[in-house]
């Protein structure tokens, strides 16, 4: 894609504004050095416009899309599930971590359940950072970069690297907050203009439904949903969501730096009111896609598509500047994370426990430039992932989360929790799960052995658990170990102040009334939606083998789920539904999966074929599928 000046002038100038900030807020604290890890002033509005921006990689730009594209608002589960756990994290979580002052999450399994779980987790939780928060958003922001510049993703990815991590090690934490806040104004403003655009291009929410299939708009989907099983979503997302919203360093950090209890609960309910806006911010471009393009060969292109073709100039410099925003967000925060553990769980720990503050910074500014090229190591290996973008920043989560989810989770929860059995599980439970996931991810022997990956994820939490439980019933606690009254008592807890109180309460329940709103309204639009539509599918693999849609039967209802085989059979359904009166009011839809047809009769795309006056029939290519129509031929 070629940039013009205005372009070229926006970029520069959002890249000189981010390395100012960083050189200002390293001028400001320069003679406060403790604050360059973690300082604990800030509102609830900088907390949760923060943790909403680290949220929001470049796999929300790119990823979302896709699977908008190829799945639908199935994948808003991901978002809009995340309530619960931000509701954990604030009512929970916070009041132990807050109350503790704890600056780490393994310091938190050091108060708990003493030093040697600790070290591990801190072992554990600077893999995971590199992984799926630095690496992670390189893999994609290069991705992406190469899509709209051209040049080499590995080029990419070394260059997003190279800006973070300078910006970083100058500002510290506290230049991370402030920037966050901005990047997601600036994120939130950038796709709305771009949705807005899309929404005008597609004529209104009439024709958005009408040329986007109905059992895209569903959420739940049925349990044998090759995309996003609902027994998947169910059992795997609490799995993947605690562990990310309550334990995950880059996330807790954030509510970290609250200056009370109070600030603390109050923005994890803003970043909870803030994720009802993703699915329609990210996942929407996609969706709007479909609908104007539905021929694109691979789902991954759908955000490049919609910039391309419909931003106006200027608007693809600012894009750009929300992709930097938000790679920036997640990098920059992972590798302050990174230097915020190694720091303090284990250089001050292990080997300088008298350190000064000046000292610890500058070690972790070192760290920060180290940890950068082992990310960009990480980066350039997810890119053999054979899943798409979005599942495979998923799945990597999937894998990560079993073992300490189930930790945090019965450890906050069961007094019978021991240490033994906690470090019986981290050291065999990290190690089967990483195993399979590194097989899961090639597909290796073949993809038909394994389950959808969130359904994997939820097995091997229960294999984790089973051994925490198991392990702690015939184990005694360890004299190192602190109970739950003694972790979270003394001067510390008492200058924490008090939580929320009636207020948070009364904005959780306002939430959840409008979370429940959101998925009855989805699911009943999709359910009649799906009530004026036929399906019919002679199987289908696409090129790159990521979509596979299987052949349907002629004895088959006809629905989403379970398809006809045949054209010829959807025609005589619907001479059926003519003669018995049940033809829809506005007619009906018959959506033709990839494959190859035989068919008795011509068939018209996107005309009415048949059918009574203002009831008209029309058959059309499912979206992002081509299939072939081979008439036969009837002997005289």
């Amino acid at each position: 894609m070629k940039l013009t000046a205005l372009d070229l002038i926006i970029v520069a100038a959002y890249l000189g504004a981010l390395w100012g900030i960083g050189l200002w807020i390293s001028y400001r604290h320069r003679k406060q050095d403790s604050d360059f890890l973690l300082n604990r002033r800030y509102s609830w509005f900088n907390i949760g416009s923060s943790i909403f921006a680290t949220n929001i990689g470049p796999s929300f730009l790119l990823g979302m899309a896709a699977a908008g594209y190829a799945a639908g608002m199935a994948t808003a589960n991901f978002e809009w599930m995340a309530w619960m756990f931000l509701f954990l994290l604030g009512a929970v979580c916070a009041p132990y971590y807050i109350r503790m002052r704890i600056t780490t999450m393994p310091e938190f399994i050091r108060r708990r359940f003493g030093a040697h779980a600790a070290d591990f987790l801190s072992c554990y939780g600077l893999f995971t950072v590199v992984v799926m928060w630095i690496g992670a958003d390189l893999f994609v922001g290069g991705k992406l970069l190469n899509q709209l510049l051209g040049y080499p993703e590995w080029a990419c990815m070394v260059a997003l690297a190279m800006v973070f991590m300078s910006f970083t090690v100058a500002g510290g934490f506290s230049a991370v907050m402030v920037t966050d806040t901005a990047q997601a104004v600036l994120m939130i403003g950038s796709m709305l203009v771009l949705n807005i655009i899309a929404f005008r291009e597609v004529g209104g929410v009439h024709d958005l439904v009408d040329k986007v299939p109905g059992e895209f708009w569903q959420l739940f989907r049925p349990a044998d949903d090759t995309k996003y099983p609902w027994i998947a979503i169910v059992l795997g997302y609490p799995v993947i969501g605690f562990w990310f919203w309550c334990t995950d360093q880059t996330i807790v950090q954030r509510m970290l730096g609250a200056r009370d209890l109070k600030q603390a609960q109050l923005g994890t309910v803003y970043t909870a009111f803030l994720k009802i806006l993703p699915p329609f911010l990210f996942l929407m471009p996609g969706i709007f896609c479909l609908a104007l393009q539905p021929g694109l060969d691979n789902p991954d292109r759908a955000f490049l598509t919609m910039l391309t073709h419909y931003m106006p100039m200027g608007m693809v410099g600012l894009m750009i500047a929300v992709l930097f925003a938000a790679s920036g967000a997640g990098v920059a925060g992972g590798l302050n994370a990174f230097s915020t553990i190694f720091t303090m769980d284990i250089y001050k720990n292990k080997f300088r426990p008298q350190a000064s503050d000046r000292h610890l910074k500058l070690v972790s500014q070192a760290t920060i430039v180290v940890v950068t090229f082992a990310a960009i190591g990480a980066a350039l290996l997810l890119q053999g992932s054979k899943k798409n973008v979005f599942d495979t920043i998923q799945s990597v989560i999937c894998y990560f989360a079993p073992p300490i989810a189930s930790i945090f989770l019965l450890g906050l929860i069961w007094k019978r929790v021991t240490a033994t059995a906690v470090n019986v599980t981290l050291y065999v439970g990290v190690a089967v799960c990483l195993t399979v996931g590194v097989m899961n991810i090639l597909n290796w022997p073949s993809k038909e052995v394994w389950p959808h990956f969130m359904l994997l994820s939820f097995l091997l939490f229960t294999f984790c658990a089973a051994i925490l439980a198991g392990v702690s019933l015939v184990t005694r606690h360890s004299i190192d170990e602190v109970p739950f009254g003694a972790a979270k008592t003394g001067p510390a807890a008492e200058a924490a102040g008090q939580g929320a109180g009636k207020l948070g309460w009364m904005l959780w329940a306002v939430l959840a009334v409008v979370m429940i709103g959101l998925y009855v309204g989805f699911q009943s639009m999709s359910v009649k939606r799906q009530q004026s539509e036929i399906y019919v599918s002679a199987g289908y693999v696409s090129a790159d083998g990521k979509v596979s849609i299987p052949a349907g039967s002629d004895d088959n209802p006809g629905t989403a789920r379970r398809p006809f085989l045949t054209a010829d059979r959807a025609r005589l359904e619907i001479e059926k539904m003519q003669s018995e009166g049940r033809l829809p009011a506005d007619g009906i839809i018959v959506w033709l999966h990839g494959g190859t047809y035989h068919s008795r009769k011509p068939l018209i795309f996107g005309t009415e074929e048949s059918g009574e006056p203002g009831k008209p029939v029309q058959w059309r290519p499912f979206p992002g599928e081509k299939p072939v129509l081979q008439p036969v031929s009837t002997p005289q």
